[in-house]
């Protein structure tokens, strides 16, 4: 059994590892070790479920049969690329200094930070779904593309059968029932057991995102700062999509945030990766490509590069985006019905009419109320996390509005407001969506804190050795 789980672990790995490979293949340099390990993990949890719903979409029953010839291919090509590397003696230098020496406060930070992901895996695999969001609307889910091996079953298409929001992407469920096909059983701690490595990877491109503009004891120490907060932890393990959303929204924001420090083409490319995901997790991740794209604009008009690059770079990330996205999209208005309790754009928009906007600015004392109490001075979820968020930005104003770290700014800003103004427009109940503000700020929670960690480093340039 064990060996059945990380074989289903391995080819997530494998899938990620070959289109890591694909999208760097001319600049291997451009990445350290822990970079690749957390493009690898994203890679492939978002790889190998869009390639399972393209099939799907196409008509193909995603049987056992067909599941492993599509995980058998990709590890095959992992294998081929890896022995023809050490044929050729080469295996991509990362783009860091060389470290004399691991310092050992160093190693202590990196043991609390595993400590904290072996409790994931921990509750990931001890506890069954323990959320109402993780069992009615993903891992019901999961059960029955297990079962029935398409995504045209009824429970999903047919509004007499459909169960909790059947709008809701399919990344979740898709992964889950790959677990339970690899593993031969449905039970629902073996389903989300690829969370603990999706938030391992989380952390890793973290780390190695800071670690190009700050010492190694400074990125552990924010890295750690964010494996301890409760909310992390919580809903990495309980099999929601929150948790992946907000890994594959930091990727896409920390990525294009590389690629408007760098123009290095990988970047962009990986960016666009990592929105496409994000919008095949959660539905508002439509949103945050609307953002990326303004702050890419936004990057490309204040830069001196040639019309010509420019232009291939909107180019690449909107089109890419676009082009992955397209048939989720397709599938979503044109199968999928709608229910009454549904968040989507009916709701949203209806919402827009001016006397409604107006009439609904009181909501504006309750939500700020409920932030500041429930998610920044409850240090049982957060820790002191929003705090150091407010007052990182208030010590280094200046900083703050500074190339590159205001494209940062800007896209962290822009979710927040985006959060605020749905609050206040979305034709629900507002104590209804209060709930769950906690897993909007988790979604965003990996920018903040790469803010957080660059507003702070000093040099933001890598310095002494270490990790």
């Amino acid at each position: 059994m064990i060996g059945l789980f990380f074989a289903g672990i391995l080819a997530i790995y494998s899938t990620g590892f070959v289109i890591r490979k694909a999208v760097f293949s001319r600049e291997p340099a451009l990445l350290s070790g822990p970079e690749k390990f957390g493009l690898d993990i994203g890679f492939g949890c978002g790889g190998m479920a869009l390639v399972f719903f393209y099939l799907s979409f196409s008509g193909i029953r995603l049987s056992g049969n067909v599941m492993m010839a599509v995980t058998v291919v990709f590890a095959a090509s992992a294998l081929v690329i890896i022995m023809g590397n050490r044929m050729k003696g080469r295996g991509g230098v990362p783009d860091m200094p060389k470290k004399p020496s691991i310092k050992k406060f160093d190693i202590i930070l990196v043991i609390v930070i595993a400590v904290s992901v072996s409790v994931i895996f921990f509750k990931s695999l001890y506890y069954p779904m323990y959320e109402w969001a993780s069992r009615s609307c993903f891992g019901f889910k999961a059960k029955i593309l297990h079962d029935s091996g398409t995504i045209y079953d009824k429970s999903f298409i047919d509004k007499e059968f459909v169960i909790e929001h059947p709008e809701y992407p399919l990344m979740v469920p898709l992964l889950e029932d790959w677990m339970y096909t690899v593993m031969r059983t449905d039970d629902d701690r073996f389903g989300k057991g690829f969370l603990p490595f999706m938030a391992l990877g989380f952390l890793s491109l973290m780390y190695g995102a800071q670690r190009r503009f700050c010492g190694s004891t400074h990125c552990l120490v924010y890295t750690l700062l964010y494996s301890l907060i409760y909310v992390f932890v919580y809903r990495f393990a309980c099999a929601e999509a929150d948790a992946p959303l907000a890994f594959f929204y930091f990727g896409a924001g920390a990525l294009m945030f590389l690629w408007i420090c760098s123009g290095k083409t990988p970047y962009i490319v990986s960016s666009s990766l990592f929105t496409a995901f994000a919008i095949f997790t959660k539905n508002e991740a439509t949103s945050f490509f609307v953002i990326l794209t303004a702050c890419l604009l936004l990057s490309l008009f204040f830069s001196r590069m040639p019309l010509r690059d420019k232009a291939k770079a909107a180019f690449i990330y909107m089109g890419l985006t676009l082009a992955l996205s397209t048939p989720w999209l397709i599938y979503r208005f044109t199968s999928l019905p709608s229910t009454d309790v549904l968040v989507n754009e009916k709701t949203f928009f209806n919402a827009g009419v001016i006397n409604t906007i107006t009439a609904k600015m009181s909501r504006h004392s309750l939500i700020m109320d409920n932030f500041i109490f429930d998610i920044v001075l409850k240090t049982r979820k957060w820790n002191l996390f929003w705090i150091l968020f407010f007052v990182a930005q208030i010590l280094s104003l200046k900083e703050l509005f500074k190339k590159p770290v205001v494209y940062l700014a800007f896209i962290v800003w822009s979710t927040l407001i985006l959060y605020y103004t749905m609050f206040i427009l979305v034709d629900l109940p507002l104590d209804h969506m209060l709930i769950g503000m906690d897993r909007f700020a988790l979604q965003v929670s990996g920018l903040v804190l790469l803010l957080i960690s660059l507003l702070n480093c000093k040099k933001l340039h890598p310095d002494e050795g270490g990790i």
